[in-house]
């Protein structure tokens, strides 16, 4: 085909922003997984399909039946394992599914009556989903939905092409969010604030505080939520995390929506070429082994450019095995689910490309030396491609 300049020039200026990239049927949030033998930012690079489908259609299954052809499914190719794109494949893309329907009243398969229920299409995002129901002051847990038996853990595309799905709501909580970025002065300052801070771990969780953090070589940056706070509560354990290391701060909400207005939503830059590798880390390694775990951080992080992140979005409700599902069980016993991320340039050779994800391999192994055995686990959404005897 003859170049189009102007679709040239758009897509570089979108390059990074995650809502362009989903709109364009071939593209994926990490670009890699589309074509690495060419870069819209380079033009001396020869350019070939890659893995992005030559055909997407935005619904229809019998044609595949017919003819026996490779189908992957879509809806904004945030995917790091390469699930929603593959060379010669039909692209089935449901982004357009996008039909929101609030049910006052309806009665479950179980015969509970159920209030306040609403039906979402496959292709809404879930910024939308908490607009639309802020109206009524109501909130649905987004990204991680506990969807029927055969869904449930993920794999869902192997199962069925999931159009729809019918989703509680529950009263909008007020939010407390904790956010600070530290860059201690030097490595013995940084080491004491992660053994601090891997110690003080289950005191949040105990408390109801979830959220994220992030280490690199020199940084620390820390994002806390708690639902339905209180300020006593917040002063407690956020000044014992903080204390002696930056000031401490908080922000409150009365609303979810306000709080996801506020810090959530902003967009984070997408598009460039990353490779995970996850584990999930057993609560009883933190709680008995904290300067053991807070080692294993510590040397994960080098000269060379990763990003260790960590998640407490496990505890709680999520450790009550009582309830029967199919689930990984290591997610009962968890309380972080921890990843190594790489990332790498466009420009950078294959070969140098498949070093850099041996390497991130490497590394999710020393996670495994402190996540055990039996109850060794990794989410499977965010595992590493080339995990070794995965099952």
């Amino acid at each position: 085909n003859s170049p189009n300049v102007n679709a040239c020039i758009t897509a570089i200026e979108n390059w990074s922003n995650p809502f362009w990239r989903s709109e364009q049927a071939g593209a994926m949030q990490s670009p890699q997984w589309e074509n690495s033998s060419c870069s819209v930012f380079f033009n001396s690079t020869i350019c070939n399909q890659g893995s992005v489908p030559i055909l997407a259609v935005n619904a229809t299954l019998q044609l595949v039946n017919r003819y026996n052809l490779r189908l992957v499914i879509k809806t904004t190719g945030h995917d790091f394992l390469d699930r929603s794109t593959a060379n010669g494949a039909l692209l089935l893309w449901l982004r357009h599914k996008k039909n929101l329907t609030f049910i006052n009243n309806m009665l479950s398969c179980m015969g509970e009556n159920i209030f306040s229920v609403i039906r979402i299409g496959a292709g809404v995002q879930w910024g939308k989903v908490y607009k639309w129901l802020a109206q009524y002051n109501l909130i649905a847990i987004g990204g991680a939905a506990n969807l029927f038996w055969a869904l449930r853990g993920g794999g869902a595309g192997t199962f069925a092409v999931v159009l729809s799905v019918t989703l509680r709501t529950y009263p909008s909580p007020s939010m407390i969010s904790s956010n600070h970025f530290l860059n201690p002065p030097n490595n013995t300052r940084y080491a004491s604030f992660v053994h601090h801070f891997v110690r003080l771990l289950p005191i949040l969780a105990d408390s109801g505080w979830a959220g994220y953090f992030y280490l690199t070589m020199k940084t620390f940056t820390l994002a806390f939520f708690l639902p339905n706070g209180d300020n006593d509560i917040t002063n407690t354990t956020i000044n014992q995390l903080i204390n002696n290391f930056t000031q401490p701060a908080y922000y409150s909400f009365p609303k979810f929506i306000d709080f996801f207005v506020t810090v959530m939503e902003s967009s984070s830059p997408t598009g460039s070429n990353v490779i995970l590798g996850s584990r999930l880390i057993p609560e009883t390694a933190i709680r008995n082994q904290p300067n053991q775990v807070a080692d294993t951080f510590l040397q994960l992080k080098d000269e060379n450019g990763p990003l260790l992140i960590g998640h407490l979005v496990v505890g709680g409700k999520v450790s009550d095995t009582t309830q029967n599902n199919s689930i990984n069980s290591a997610w009962g016993t968890a309380l972080l689910h921890m990843i190594y991320a790489r990332s790498w340039n466009d420009g950078t050779s294959t070969e140098d490309q498949e070093k850099l994800a041996k390497l991130d391999t490497e590394k999710v192994e020393i996670l495994q030396t402190i996540a055990g055995g039996s109850q060794s686990g990794s989410y499977i959404n965010e595992a590493d491609p080339n995990e070794k005897d995965w099952q």
